[in-house]
């Protein structure tokens, strides 16, 4: 707990429940019970740790009708063990942000149902965007494609700038 950055504690149940940031805002059980209400009605939860699954969830629910591209970027190689800290940290961390790891519960909760009511179309979608050796695939056909139509164009180009008479 730092005085000066106290207003990022529990910052997903700040921001779920409307909250402002505003110093002299902190996190209570109201703001609590008041992301919980908002998280409740929301049309699709989703969690970064099941991206493919997330966007698949979000296809069906969202009715998206193209099939987004999963690219893993600005990944954490270096990222710190769960189990190389110490629990005396661990403790602390859960207790500062004890608001946000309630409402993670309830976020991951959500997101099952919802994954186990369209099981069957999840995995299907999850085969089809969650693959990045597919997309890499898909990606190199596609720059074959772009780089075909770019070169047609030009070649239209050229012939109707070398006209003459134009």
């Amino acid at each position: 707990y730092h005085q000066d950055t106290y207003y990022l504690n529990n910052l997903h149940t700040r921001l779920i429940s409307g909250i402002s940031y505003a110093h002299g805002d902190e996190i209570d059980e109201a703001a609590f019970q008041a992301a919980l209400k908002n998280l409740d009605q929301f049309g699709v939860v989703g969690l970064t740790e099941k991206f493919a699954e997330t966007l698949a969830l979000f296809c069906i629910k969202l009715n998206w009708d193209r099939l987004p591209m999963l690219v893993s970027a600005n990944v954490n190689e270096e990222r710190t063990d769960i189990a190389k800290i110490s629990k005396r940290t661990y403790a602390n961390i859960a207790h500062r942000e004890q608001y946000d790891l309630q409402l993670y519960q309830r976020a991951q909760k959500i997101f099952e149902a919802d994954i186990s009511a369209h099981q069957e179309e999840i995995q299907n979608l999850v085969q089809k965007i969650g693959n990045p050796t597919n997309w890499r695939k898909h990606t190199s056909r596609l720059r074959w494609v772009t780089y075909k139509i770019r070169k047609g164009l030009r070649n239209k180009l050229n012939r109707v700038i070398s006209r003459p008479g134009s």
